[in-house]
């Protein structure tokens, strides 16, 4: 067995760095199975495409009402 770590700051790093992989990975994935147009959904092309905000953003601008929290997160997500 090989310790990749010798602190609890180290392995939580580590960690980290395994979680970001694993999100670059299945969104590599999911990026070629969209470009092979082996999955449709036709929600989030209208999220995304039409309304131009994730579902996040789109279900908590109708359950809260006031859109200020809403603003927020679009500002945060937003490609620049």
């Amino acid at each position: 067995e090989v310790r990749l770590y010798t602190s609890n700051q180290e392995r939580e790093s580590f960690e980290t760095m395994a979680d970001l992989y694993s999100i670059f990975i299945a969104t590599e994935n999911l990026e070629k199975a969209y470009i092979r147009d082996t999955i449709r959904c036709p929600a989030a092309v209208h999220r995304l495409v039409e309304v131009g905000v994730p579902a996040t953003t789109e279900h908590t601008a109708a359950a809260d009402g006031s859109g200020s929290l809403t603003k927020h997160v679009a500002e945060t997500v937003q490609i620049p």
